[in-house]
């Protein structure tokens, strides 16, 4: 098929299953060459753009297009697509790029919440593609690179959004071409979705914190310097919350995996009774774990873990040896005496070690003020 010159886009595809488009060409449109909005029904390597040919801007073009910003493909606000053997050309104008994110989440009715993954193999851009990727509202998708030809990192190696903490070492920063950091091979990007917490009245619209909190980072710090940094709001990721969807009421984001934060809600800090944290499907047994602190003012007795609905994970069983480490392990440090100062923190595990890949993994936690003579 050969689509050029719409005020829209060359060919998009809603709510589809096992729909391919293989060698498309397109040029001169609008927003986008090709569109995906909803690919989640099926799994990999089915929804795709195999073998496209896609050109942003020719030779004959006009005022409008000249004015726009568009995309080459514009990726789906859900799981399982792919796009493959596919070359772009002529995206060196204005804001245009070979590829968007989340289809349609500009609008209250379709949005979604973000930080899904998006498999590219064997891309090519020519000299005139000046940027690669750029992210849409909510900012938040995953772009994992097989073979290394869209991040020049080689084979197995991620694309994301800059937050604060996704800065880290195995991650670079490059805004021109990528809008974001590329990470390489010895680390994984993977989503994790906050949600269901309680009282929701004190949660809602409130934004998520992400803090870097790698033990490394604090090696050289005084007290002074580690609470100087603590304090520092450039430091801090702020993950906007969303009414919609899957979760609905929540926060989702994208993490670095072999690394540690600190989280909480709201500018200075929020007490949930209850939370769930969700590990999308796309976690594999293979990756790294990622470590999560979060500090509460409020007495607790005690904090339950629940994982998929089972028994409460015992407290304070964080494994000496990393390699031990399974989802839903934690550390509850509260402190009984009500005039204390001290810092209180729930820190919990989550890895691929005991996922079922294409399955999502739920942590539910539970606060308790009193478990008995309450």
């Amino acid at each position: 098929m050969v689509s050029w010159k719409n005020n829209r886009n060359g060919a998009i595809a809603e709510r589809v299953g096992d729909v391919r488009f293989n060698n498309f060409k397109t040029a001169d449109n609008l927003l986008a060459g090709m569109e995906f909005s909803l690919t989640n029904d099926v799994g990999d390597n089915m929804a795709q753009v195999n073998g496209g040919l896609i050109i942003g801007k020719t030779a004959n073009t006009e005022a409008l297009l000249d004015a726009a910003n568009p995309h080459g493909i514009i990726t789906p606000r859900t799981e399982n697509f792919v796009i493959q053997n596919t070359k772009f050309f002529n995206f060196d104008w204005n804001d245009a790029a070979a590829l968007g994110t989340c289809s349609h989440c500009f609008h209250p009715a379709a949005t979604d919440s973000g930080a899904r993954t998006i498999t590219l193999n064997n891309l090519s851009y020519d000299t005139t593609v000046a940027k690669r990727i750029k992210y849409q509202y909510p900012f938040k998708a995953i772009f994992y690179d097989l073979d290394g030809s869209t991040t020049n990192k080689g084979p197995n190696t991620w694309a994301t959004f800059d937050y604060p903490h996704h800065m880290q070492p195995e991650c670079t920063l490059d805004k021109a071409v990528f809008d974001g950091v590329t990470c390489d091979s010895t680390v994984q990007v993977r989503r994790l979705a906050f949600h269901a917490a309680t009282p929701g009245s004190l949660f809602s619209g409130m934004a998520l914190k992400i803090l870097k909190w790698d033990d490394s980072l604090f090696a050289n710090m005084d007290d002074t310097q580690k609470q100087a940094h603590l304090d520092d709001r450039s430091n801090y990721s702020t993950i906007i919350f969303k009414p919609k969807l899957d979760p609905s009421n929540g926060w989702a984001t994208p993490f670095v995996t072999n690394h540690k934060y600190k989280f909480h809600f709201g500018l200075t800090g929020l007490n949930f009774e209850k939370l769930r944290i969700d590990m999308s499907e796309r976690w594999k047994n293979t990756d790294h774990p990622i470590y999560l602190s979060h500090n509460f003012s409020d007495v607790r007795a005690a904090i339950d873990v629940i994982v998929d609905g089972g028994n409460k994970t015992e407290n304070n069983t964080i494994a000496a040896n990393e390699a031990d480490w399974v989802t839903g392990q934690n550390l509850v440090i509260n402190i009984t005496d009500l005039n204390s100062t001290e810092p209180q923190y729930l820190h919990t595990v989550f890895n691929g070690k005991d996922v079922t890949e294409g399955v999502e993994k739920k942590v539910q936690f539970v606060g308790h003020r009193c478990i008995e003579n309450c």
